[in-house]
């Protein structure tokens, strides 16, 4: 869309169409567009309660807009002849948030309405603060993003939303009632914090052709050196500004065994580069003894520390300890692991010190743990030291006793009989009599076997018609069990459409049907019982007309599709249908107007519609 608006025609009569931060203004050709004096219809964007557009591919593109206070609204058609469509979305777009955020500010009011008319009046009159405008705003306009981001990553949510909200049949606050988990889940992610990374410290340099080794320095690599290896900043200190610069510090560093020993891969041969005087006077000795030379200075868990050697058999005086977790095969590879090891007990460090609740175990307390009861099988315990166990009894103990005899009687006579020694003589009998029948059989058939496969031909026609059956099958087995279930692709959006709104609805009618949760504290819960009574008769109404649309969908498909796809529709149905009977013979019975019609409408027999009734309401 150009900066002076988009190009359309109102009423007839092209002019053009512009939306500024308050107002939504169309002016005509005649007149200059730039200002808003002379537009001859300004609609305030806080005034706007609904939006239509137009079909895609529609011969005209159209934007229909709404007024809440008058119940007025106004049509716009786009008629550039290269950014039509473009345009119309721009518009829609940007109008879907201004009216979204209107409902959201209409519904607040409503509750805040509602709750002072059921709140009852303080004994004394006292002064109430002010609520800021700002800090309304500003919450408003976050609910708006969180929202936002939720629906963005739900396409059929977001469907739902501009089936729903943007026509006009459910407001923002009835859309997104219920649904706060996922707006919370949103912000809890919105709020996360990005932890330090876990690779650990290895600047990649990079070999010229003469030698010269280059790496790229950034002010993050330098404070990630000196955290990781405190020798670096001892060198550091000590030598900048004299008597080296920070260049020349670096660049012998990258040169010197220093940098060589604290590499974690590509560590070349500690011969193969040269002594520096500086850097030689902080390499000290590698920690490849079997004590590591930076032991923990706190106590560690029994059960958790893999470098223990004492073991449950202490009260026997001759049994020695336990050397097996002698760290690292190969004394050389010891420095690194440790390199690693520490790496990892400083990240962890870190996370814990943010965490409040953590506090590391004192000598004191680590000793007092008893380890036994971390770990004793609480299976194996005896049944009577559980109080929470239910013990199962029989109604008959003597006839079950009887029968477990009886059946292990019979089974005692079976292996008699099966041990004695005609029926082992049977069983052998029977047995070769089965061997010598498979040996005639491949007798038979190696005497009418002959040796002509060279004479073998196969019909090409025999194996055109083999392969165009095989290909028709996958095919059909493809279509029967995408995700479409083998309905073209008009009636899959239809019957989606249609099951995604009428469960929306059944969600808001039992919500307000049945008594709300002892923790919901929304304002549809908390809104007294003619309000509730009265969402309750809305939507019975929405689901008689959802009903209705039901069997128009089924229809429509057995017309056009066949008997194939409209059982296919009808099928996918079912449980819609089952659903919206259970929910208004619920109804009936509540308002005591169940009769004998009602019943009769409801297809599935009642134990079905009291499942589906209760599959919608939990």
């Amino acid at each position: 869309m150009s900066g002076n608006g988009a190009q359309v025609t109102y009423k007839k009569q092209p002019g053009t169409l512009r939306l500024t931060a308050t107002t939504l203004e169309w002016a005509p050709q005649q007149q200059s567009p730039s200002r808003s004096a002379s537009a001859s219809l300004s609609l305030p964007t806080t005034a706007l309660s609904a939006l239509f557009a137009s079909k895609p591919g529609g011969p005209r593109v159209m934007l229909k807009v709404v007024l809440a206070a008058a119940n007025d609204s106004h049509s716009f058609t786009f008629v550039s002849p290269t950014d039509a469509l473009r345009d119309r979305d721009w518009f829609k777009d940007h109008l879907s948030q201004r009216i979204a955020a209107n409902r959201e500010r209409d519904a607040q009011q409503a509750s805040v309405q509602a709750q002072a008319a059921v709140a009852p009046a303080p004994p004394a009159a006292a002064p109430a603060p002010q609520s800021n405008p700002s800090s309304t705003s500003a919450t408003q306009a976050t609910t708006f993003r969180l929202r936002k981001l939720v629906l963005q990553a739900d396409p059929s949510l977001l469907q739902l939303h501009r089936d729903l909200v943007l026509t006009g049949e459910i407001t923002e606050a009835e859309f997104w009632a219920g649904r706060q988990d996922l707006v919370d889940a949103v912000a809890a992610e919105q709020g996360l914090v990005k932890g330090k990374s876990g690779e650990m410290v290895d600047p990649k340099t990079v070999t010229g052709q003469n030698g010269e080794v280059t790496v790229k320095i950034t002010p993050a690599l330098i404070r990630e050196i000196f955290e990781e290896f405190p020798v670096v900043l001892r060198a550091y200190n000590d030598n900048v500004p004299d008597p080296l610069d920070e260049a020349q510090f670096w660049t012998r560093y990258f040169q010197s065994k220093l940098f060589n020993r604290n590499r974690t891969t590509n560590r070349a041969a500690v011969d193969a580069i040269k002594d520096d005087p500086i850097f030689d006077k902080y390499l000290g000795e590698e920690d490849d003894d079997i004590e590591p030379k930076h032991m923990p200075d706190h106590e560690i868990y029994r059960l958790l520390d893999l470098a223990a050697t004492q073991e449950d058999q202490h009260e026997i005086t001759n049994q020695p300890r336990d050397f097996t977790m002698k760290p690292g095969g190969q004394r050389a590879s010891l420095p690194l692991m440790r390199r690693f090891n520490e790496h990892s007990e400083r990240l962890l460090n870190q996370a814990l010190s943010s965490c409040l609740h953590f506090i590391r175990p004192t000598r004191a307390r680590a000793q007092d743990r008893r380890y036994y009861n971390e770990i004793e099988l609480s299976d194996l315990v005896q049944p009577g030291t559980h109080e929470d166990r239910i013990a199962l009894t029989l109604s008959d103990r003597a006839g079950a006793a009887a029968n477990a005899a009886t059946a292990g009687a019979g089974g005692a006579q079976d292996g008699d009989g099966g041990a004695g020694g005609g029926g082992g003589e049977n069983s052998l009998q029977k047995q070769f009599e089965k061997a010598e029948r498979v040996r005639r059989v491949v007798r038979g058939v190696a005497d009418e076997w002959e040796g002509r496969l060279a004479e073998f031909e196969v019909d090409s026609a025999a194996i055109r018609d083999s392969m165009r059956d095989m290909t028709n099958s996958l095919v059909e087995h493809v279509e029967r069990t995408r995700k479409t279930a083998g309905l073209p692709r008009a009636h899959h959006t239809a019957v989606s459409s249609l099951s995604t709104t009428t469960f929306e609805f059944l969600r808001h009618f039992w919500s307000s049907l049945l008594p709300p949760k002892p923790t919901d504290t929304s304002p549809f819960a908390l809104a007294p019982p003619k309000e509730r009574a009265q969402r309750v008769e809305k939507f019975k109404g929405y689901l008689e007309k959802s009903r209705e649309r039901v069997e128009r969908t089924m229809d429509e498909a057995r017309k056009e599709g066949g008997d194939e796809v409209g059982r296919r529709v009808e099928a996918a149905l079912k449980p819609v249908r089952e659903a919206i009977d259970a929910a208004l013979e619920m109804y009936a019975q509540r308002m005591g107007t169940g009769t004998a019609s009602a019943a009769a409408r409801a297809r599935p027999s009642a134990a079905a519609a009291a499942a589906a009734a209760t599959r919608i309401a939990t």
